[in-house]
């Protein structure tokens, strides 16, 4: 098998949690008094009662590569929790406080202070450009209160984290090449068969 790479911006996937019930739910609500409404309601699909969300998947690709020439095989891991501790000075900037990442990252775990204690407290994480827009994962605490906040984020690969309304942050990861290498992947299924 050829090795596994991680490369955000060549290829991904996003994913969503989607209502599809309560989706449904509102649109009938909205559109019970209109007569094209009253055609089509009647062959609408029966929603599994036990299912609450759905998940979408949205795969992006670069441009300059274009889509796949054939089917691709999705895999999965479980995640594991064996992030290692370690050493960042921090950056004040205005939107925090930037916390370089020594090695290219998978999952990141910090724990910290809040500097507002009413405010939220936020942790975002990306690979090139710092900044919401160029975030690959973010987690947030709305107002948490005194005592220690908890964060944790995985993504396709961080080289950078800011904590925004934190302060004293203690860094754990888990390096991107470790979670490529883990024998524990197994594949999901493949997409792009007709």
């Amino acid at each position: 098998m050829a090795p596994r790479i991680a490369r955000p911006y060549w290829f991904r996937a996003t994913g969503a949690a989607i209502p599809w019930r309560a989706v449904l739910e509102d649109q009938a609500a909205r559109g019970a008094g209109f007569p094209a409404w009253n055609k089509v309601a009647g062959d609408l699909p029966q929603l599994d009662d036990r299912r609450e969300t759905d998940l979408a998947l949205r795969w992006q690709c670069r441009p300059s590569l274009g889509v796949p020439f054939g089917p691709f095989t999705v895999w999965r891991r479980p995640a594991k929790g064996r992030p290692q501790e370690i050493r960042v000075t921090p950056e004040q900037r205005s939107e925090g406080l930037l916390l370089r990442l020594p090695e290219l990252s998978s999952a990141v775990t910090v724990t910290c202070e809040a500097v507002d204690p009413a405010a939220p407290v936020a942790l975002l994480v990306g690979y090139g450009s710092i900044g919401l827009a160029e975030a690959l994962a973010a987690h947030a605490v709305p107002a948490p209160g005194p005592g220690p906040v908890g964060l944790g984020v995985r993504c396709s690969g961080a080289w950078w984290a800011l904590l925004v309304n934190g302060r004293s942050p203690q860094v754990r990861i888990e390096i991107l090449a470790d979670t490529l290498a883990d024998p524990a992947w197994e594949p999901v299924e493949i997409v792009g068969l007709p």
